[in-house]
């Protein structure tokens, strides 16, 4: 489905965070990632969540058989209505039937009768479900045809959307009327999980699939899209033209989409196995065309790559990507059409910090695993969305190596390890209310990171070729995890019910203590291993890792299997090795608690060629505390080859408060050559607060990172480094950055030094950024005017009152833009006197906010500020 990860940027991260926060009824902190872009939230004080009592959810019963759907579509712009006439082929799927019921969200139905007769069909309908009377009993083998005049009212229908998809109205007009200025006039679909049947009656399962054809009329200076392929244009003499799409393959109704609007469309190809080409095309807004290339630029090499390393050529007859305004998710992988969120609007010195090729390479992978091979039911979500998300690791491992994809992987495995402190779930579970409670980072991330696993348990031969085989037998139709089971298990010739029974159907993950001890007497190396879950409601998991034993001279390798709760692995070993590697791949989805020396953590750090999860799991051991002992290491990771390490690393150092000469010119290469932005940015940040070290930094240098350098975080650190050492200077682009720049990471940085000069004066001017900011720049900077006013006496607190007023004057549709509002609402109100001018005004604006916010868990929020 769409992109939805609770650990990715920030701007999708945030609702997520919130989500939790709400679901537990805790607090939430911010730690800044090792990424420099990113985020990790911890949930705190997490309470136990009462189950509801058990539902059994069932796949949608195969009454009848949606063969074929045609649309001719048309908008009334002005009342944001869709006109339309759908033409269904239908039969029966076993049973004969006289009746069909068709999903049809608050339309108004105008007609329905059979194709090529005039008579009308008698129906019912009831806002959600149109019940069709047929003239006759049709058989399995009978099609008929149903002709449907209707108009679409999306925006007239009350509906619900959930924390993935925050909204559930199915088809979208953005500024249909030209009024807000500088946004430009579209209108696009989201169909997932259930909501295209509010632009057309269809059967609205993932159960279900179809072949299309869709009409769309618009005015002739627009860009159309749809799935399958342009078959003509025709131009209409009132200044319309009609674009014919075609969807020869069949695909759920849910992956149907359609999309217009004033965009330019870069058009790119894949060449086929075989040297045939489709068309790759990528539509964006007139001002981000010309950086098509450098945001999709690898679209054609990930098809390539997918293509082989599954053995299924990409099985579409294109592929095309749109970048929309106001998106109600991440992305979503409508067949051969995918549709992305604004955030992927870029220019290419934006694309020097940050590109989101994962979410690209996400949307792809769903053209298998989804699209191709459907799950039969949202139960089996993670059929589509753990593949897609692991699609993900795959891309980045071939493209930017092992050290990047284990990163990646890393920072999914803390998604989905934020949310199981709150909640466990099996992977596969039929207990949900809504579809959108499978959309989590459990379907997402656990799934992801349980794939890698069985990956690395079966072999590469083994895992791709069963993919190739589940794939091969199920194309085009509808899965429950069973069968990728049996595709597996038929393929490598191994049982794995136990692997599917203990990830697959079983909530939580093991949480595993472990300690080593050399037997000189005995010459061998024992591992215990003891596992410390709850065991009442996760199983004693089967763990079969590979375990490295390291000698000065040579590495050793040995396979072993742990099966019980505590299991004390025995080694032969003639010498103590100087390190021993559990699950030595770090494939292994688990909590560990390692309890070993802190020499064999210097080691872990300093060994470039461990797995990266080793490396930087001993960057946080020694980050905990570290000491004049760790320098070693510590330097040794500044020329570590993965720019994590490196970044970390600096961090580290610079706690101790100390640079050795090594250190500092090891700092000094990364603040004027290291290639990853965030890194160079911190090493720049680093190095300023030590003019005296070797390689320092020099003004001219700074002014030239802020003026000269393409990067905005480079400009950014720049900014705090001028700062640092000339604070008047650093001042004045902090000023000039708050007031004029829309980049985040230069407004964060402004407000960072703002914070640090405590100016009361200052605080105006980043409450009028907030007013006049996106959401995201909106949370980073409620959060860091919350910070700012915490430093002011008591007497500021009519400012941040006034702001807060201000600000519920604008409608914000966002959730998690409100809690961070209502944050600093809270604080004001906990400092303020009771009786007070700002007592009362706060008391004023609860009375104004607890009535209007409708999301119950903000409410409780609210109230406990009373």
């Amino acid at each position: 489905m769409c992109y939805f990860r609770p650990y990715m940027k920030l701007r999708f991260l945030i609702p997520f965070a919130l989500g939790l926060l709400a679901a537990s009824c805790g607090a939430i902190r911010k730690n800044q990632s090792p990424k420099g872009k990113d985020a990790v939230w911890e949930v705190l004080d997490a309470v136990e969540v009462t189950p509801e009592p058990a539902i059994r959810r069932q796949p949608k019963p195969k009454v009848n058989d949606l063969v074929h759907t045609r649309l001719d579509l048309r908008f009334d712009w002005k009342n944001r209505h869709l006109i339309g006439t759908a033409t269904l082929t239908l039969k029966p799927w076993l049973y004969p039937s006289d009746r069909v019921q068709l999903d049809a969200q608050g339309m108004t139905i105008h007609r329905v009768k059979l194709e090529g007769d005039t008579a009308r069909l008698a129906y019912e309908y009831d806002g959600k479900t149109l019940d069709i009377r047929l003239p006759k009993t049709y058989s399995r083998i009978e099609q008929y045809t149903l002709v449907i005049d209707y108009t679409a009212r999306p925006d007239e229908l009350e509906v619900e959307g959930g924390r993935a998809i925050t909204d559930a109205k199915g088809l979208y007009f953005i500024n249909p009327d030209s009024t807000e200025v500088g946004k430009p006039t579209q209108v696009w679909t989201q169909g997932q999980p259930e909501s295209n049947s509010v632009w057309f009656p269809t059967i609205d399962s993932p159960n279900e699939r179809m072949t299309q054809e869709v009409f769309i009329r618009v005015r002739q200076e627009f860009q159309t899209l749809s799935n399958g392929s342009l078959v003509y244009s025709n131009y209409h003499d009132d200044g319309t033209r009609t674009d014919y799409w075609k969807q020869e393959l069949s695909h759920p109704p849910y992956l149907a989409m359609i999309a217009a609007g004033d965009f330019l469309a870069a058009q790119d190809k894949f060449t086929r196995s075989d040297g045939s080409t489709i068309p790759v095309t990528y539509y964006l807004e007139r001002e981000y065309a010309p950086y098509a290339w450098k945001i999709f630029g690898n679209t054609p090499e990930m098809i390539r790559f997918y293509s082989d390393l599954l053995g299924v050529e990409y099985p579409w007859d294109k592929y095309a990507q749109i970048v929309v305004r106001d998106y109600v998710s991440g992305a979503m992988e409508n067949t051969t059409a995918v549709i992305h969120g604004e955030f992927l609007n870029r220019t290419d010195r934006e694309l020097l910090d940050d590109d989101d090729e994962d979410i690209i390479a996400h949307e792809l992978f769903h053209h298998w695993f989804g699209d191709y091979v459907t799950c039969e039911d949202w139960s089996n979500l993670p059929l589509n969305e753990s593949f897609a998300t692991y699609g993900e690791y795959l891309w980045e491992e071939y493209k930017y190596g092992r050290d990047a994809a284990d990163y990646h992987g890393w920072q999914s495995e803390l998604g989905y390890l934020n949310e199981a402190r709150i909640v466990k779930y099996p992977l596969i579970r039929y207990d949900w209310e809504t579809p959108d409670d499978m959309f989590n980072a459990h379907s997402y991330n656990k799934g992801g990171r349980v794939l890698h696993f069985l990956r690395a348990y079966l072999g590469d031969e083994a895992f791709f070729g069963g993919l190739n085989r589940y794939l091969t037998q199920h194309a085009y139709t509808d899965v429950e995890a069973d069968e990728l089971r049996l595709a597996m298990e038929s393929y490598s010739g191994l049982d794995l019910k136990w692997f599917f029974d203990q990830w697959f159907f079983a909530p939580g993950h093991p949480v595993v203590d472990l300690s080593y001890l050399y037997n000189a007497g005995a010459q061998e190396q024992q591992i215990v291993v003891t596992q410390t879950h709850d065991m009442s409601k996760s199983p004693v998991y089967r763990l079969p890792v590979d375990i490295a034993l390291h000698y000065p001279d040579t590495v050793i390798t040995v396979q072993y299997t742990v099966t019980e709760s505590q299991a004390v692995i025995r080694i032969p070993s003639d010498t103590a090795p100087v390190w021993v590697g559990f699950d030595a791949e770090r494939s292994l989805l688990a909590v560990r608690n390692d309890e070993k020396p802190r020499a064999w953590w210097r080691y872990q750090l300093a060994t470039p060629n461990l797995a990266f999860r080793d490396r930087a799991d001993a960057l946080e051991f020694i980050a905990d505390g570290p000491v004049a002992g760790d320098y070693p290491a510590l330097e040794a990771a500044l020329a570590d080859p993965f720019w994590h390490i490196r970044l970390r690393a600096m961090q580290v150092i610079d706690q101790l408060d100390s640079l050795s000469s090594t250190a500092a010119e090891h700092i000094a290469v990364m603040a004027r050559k290291e290639p990853h932005t965030g890194t160079r940015s911190e090493a720049i940040r680093i190095l300023s607060r030590y003019s005296d070290a070797p390689g320092a930094l020099t003004e001219a240098e700074l002014k030239g990172f802020y003026t000269t350098e393409r990067s905005y975080k480079v400009n950014a650190a720049a900014i705090e480094a001028l700062y640092a050492a000339k604070p008047e200077e650093g001042l004045a682009l902090a000023r000039e950055a708050m007031a004029n720049s829309d980049q985040e990471a230069l407004i964060e940085a402004a407000s960072t030094v703002f914070i640090s000069a405590g100016d009361p004066e200052l605080l105006s001017a980043m409450g009028d950024r907030i007013l006049n900011s996106a959401d995201v720049m909106r949370f980073r900077l409620l959060q860091n005017y919350n910070a700012f006013l915490a430093r002011l006496p008591d007497a500021y607190l009519s400012d941040g009152v006034t702001l807060l007023e201000q600000l519920f004057t604008q409608t914000i549709d966002e959730g998690w833009i409100r809690y961070m509002a209502y944050n600093l609402l809270g604080n004001i109100r906990l400092r303020s006197d009771k009786g007070s001018d700002v007592h009362l005004r706060t008391s004023a604006l609860l009375d104004r906010l607890i009535p209007a916010e409708e999301n119950p868990r903000l409410v409780r929020q609210l109230e406990g500020y009373r």
